[in-house]
């Protein structure tokens, strides 16, 4: 097996700048990533979209191309490892991964990203990929890459939440996605909570996807974000999530999102966005 990265710098699912600049920046910072770095490059949107699905159009696109690049990698039996941008950009890795797989999903996150274009306040798409995942949704963002739900909802987990809309929360109640709080991880420490999550997952699984915005880790520590939401993880515990999922075995692909170096001070972001992609590729590469 071989780690293939890939570079999604989308901003239009969130729809404030600084994310397009993503991949560069981290490339600035690491120059030997340069070359590791397969940009899958974004287009301008110039086209009128609806208030309830900011972007639809260039996204909806995107995802889909973003999906059929990490299907490829799949297919070859290879560990595809998504940088982006904002998390819209899930939606198509997880597509790309999950066609013809029963996968299980873990959701690192802040936030549900849980809404609709019928539950949204703001329309911003990036706060939609895992409702789509899960088959819900306008159909340009359900039915990304192949028609319906990409993973059962009991195989989704959403990991170290702490911020979510009230429609939100009553969607993801509704469709009885297991649901870890930071506050819960704090509390209960992460071994018991991850095993937890696993223990969910059905026991025939082809494989895990993680799906990791950086938003999940306190902004103190984190504040090159989107979003940045207060009393999230300490950075170790984003660690010792990882490798505990990774000791499975069953890891087969990865996200790290929503780095926005507009927002970074003194490199704090940039830096644990590097020092994670390469935990993730020792990682990938001990537990193959």
């Amino acid at each position: 097996m071989s780690i293939s990265i890939f570079g999604a710098p989308m901003k239009y699912g969130a729809d404030v700048d600084g994310l397009e600049d993503s991949i560069n920046s981290l490339v600035k910072y690491n120059k030997k990533l340069k070359d590791k770095i397969k940009v899958v490059e974004v287009k301008k949107d110039d086209k009128k979209s609806p208030r309830n699905l900011k972007h639809i159009g260039i996204i909806s696109d995107y995802c889909n191309k973003l999906a059929r690049i990490v299907n490829k990698e799949i297919e070859h039996s290879n560990f595809p490892l998504v940088i982006g941008g904002d998390h819209s950009v899930a939606l198509g890795s997880v597509s790309g991964v999950s066609k013809k797989k029963n996968i299980g999903l873990f959701w690192i996150d802040a936030h549900g990203d849980f809404n609709t274009d019928k539950t949204t306040y703001s329309g911003h798409v990036h706060g939609m990929p895992l409702a789509a995942i899960a088959g819900l949704g306008d159909n340009r963002l359900a039915n990304c890459y192949y028609s319906g739900s990409k993973v059962k909802n009991n195989n989704i987990i959403l990991l170290g939440t702490r911020d979510f809309d009230d429609k939100e929360a009553e969607l993801i109640q509704q469709n009885n996605i297991l649901n870890i709080s930071s506050r819960e991880i704090e509390k209960d420490g992460v071994i018991k909570d991850v095993q937890l999550a696993l223990n969910h997952l059905d026991s025939n699984i082809d494989g895990i996807h993680i799906s990791l915005d950086l938003d999940v880790i306190d902004p103190s520590i984190c504040p090159g974000v989107s979003v940045a939401a207060p009393k999230g993880l300490k950075y170790d515990d984003v660690e010792k999530i990882l490798k505990i999922i990774f000791a499975t075995g069953k890891v087969i692909s990865m996200d790290i999102v929503e780095y926005n170096p507009k927002n970074d001070i003194d490199y704090q972001t940039v830096d644990i966005l590097n020092r994670t992609i390469e935990l993730v590729e020792r990682l990938a590469i001990k537990f193959e």
